[in-house]
Formats: C-alpha cells, sequence, structure tokens
C-alpha cells in the first residue's frame, strides 16, 4: 500500500510539475528588434518593395525609392529598426525584395542574436548584375528610423 501512496502523490503532483513548464514556453515570445537594410550600390535610381513573412503572414511591408551610391554618397542605403511582438530566438523568417517590379531575391533567416547585439538584421545590397541578401546580427550603432 506504500507503494501506491508514492504513485498518488506522483500523479497528483504531474499536473502542477507540466503547469510550470508550460510557463516556460509564453516567456519564449517575447519582442525582439529586427532591422531591415537595403543598399543599392548601381548607377541608377530603384524602387524598392520589402517583404518579411512569418507563418505565411506579412509582418514587414516597405516600399520605397533609393539613389545610387555613385550619385547620391549619404542617402544610397535604408535602414528600419522595429520591435515586433511574439517574435522569439529560432524564429523563422522569409524576406523578400523585389527591385523596380521585376528583379527579386529571397532568404531565410532565423532569429538568433543575443542580447549583445542591438537585434536581428536582414539585409539586402542590390548591384546590377546580383542581389546578396543575408542575415545576422545589427550593430548596436548607426540604426536609423527606430520604431
Amino acid at each position: 500500500m506504500g507503494g501506491n501512496l508514492r504513485r498518488r502523490d506522483f500523479l497528483a503532483s504531474t499536473p502542477i510539475f507540466l503547469s510550470t513548464l508550460a510557463g516556460c514556453s509564453v516567456l519564449q515570445n517575447e519582442s525582439r528588434i529586427l532591422q531591415t537594410m537595403v543598399v543599392n550600390h548601381t548607377d541608377e535610381d530603384i524602387e524598392v518593395q520589402l517583404v518579411v513573412i512569418r507563418d505565411g503572414e506579412n509582418i514587414i511591408e516597405q516600399r520605397f525609392g533609393l539613389p545610387p551610391q555613385s550619385r547620391d554618397t549619404s542617402n544610397f542605403s535604408s535602414k528600419s529598426r522595429m520591435k515586433i511582438e511574439n517574435l522569439s530566438e529560432g524564429s523563422k523568417l522569409k524576406a523578400s525584395i523585389i527591385v523596380d517590379g521585376n528583379r527579386k531575391e529571397t532568404t531565410n533567416i532565423v532569429i538568433d542574436c543575443d542580447s549583445d547585439a542591438a537585434g536581428d538584421n536582414i539585409g539586402f545590397r542590390v548591384y546590377d548584375e546580383y542581389i546578396d541578401a543575408k542575415g545576422g546580427c545589427a550593430a548596436a550603432r548607426n540604426i536609423l528610423n527606430a520604431k
């Protein structure tokens, strides 16, 4: 009978233990900083459409024009930094850029920057021949348009 008592005590404590674990997953859905960056390395003005998707939903949509680096040495790039809710480490994002309505590049990003960084970064460098897409950690300095 002593063995049954232990089993009952164990079974009675299981819901408390599981509810404690369930709370941990809620804490992982925190808000995080996400920076987007586009740099125009072409010799022409470009029109950009940038979309970041999580779980089939657009979480960022941006449209803007950028002058070429050769003509405007201070405004040839665009950086924006946004706080995204319910974005935790390990979240998977898809980022797509469309340049001038016909050139497209897509990249997949996994959110994984620690608190030493200013957030995660999705960057696109637009060249005449190709578009270079990269993800990484955002630098703590030189971030514009904080929202």
